[in-house]
């Protein structure tokens, strides 16, 4: 699978996670999504689309703040 590749890279967990978003918001906009379940699927997949990118993205800063701490914490003084 391409995650696991991909965990220790913040940009692209953010790349993924906005592709997500946009999924997620074009699922329910989008006839050529939506016709084919019934609402409450739709509301099902739209939502289940916001909170895999909003962990993605969460997860994406915290791994950037991780990784500039260790970098600072290993420069001499």
């Amino acid at each position: 699978m391409f995650l696991p590749n991909r965990r220790k890279d913040p940009k692209a967990l953010m790349v993924i996670g906005m592709s997500c978003l946009v999924i997620g918001t074009l699922w329910s906009n989008a006839p050529i999504f939506s016709h084919h379940f019934t609402p409450n699927w739709n509301d099902a997949l739209k939502g289940f689309f916001y909170g895999l990118s909003i962990a993605l993205n969460l997860c994406s800063v915290r791994l950037a703040v991780r990784q500039r701490k260790d970098q600072n914490s290993c420069r001499p003084a």
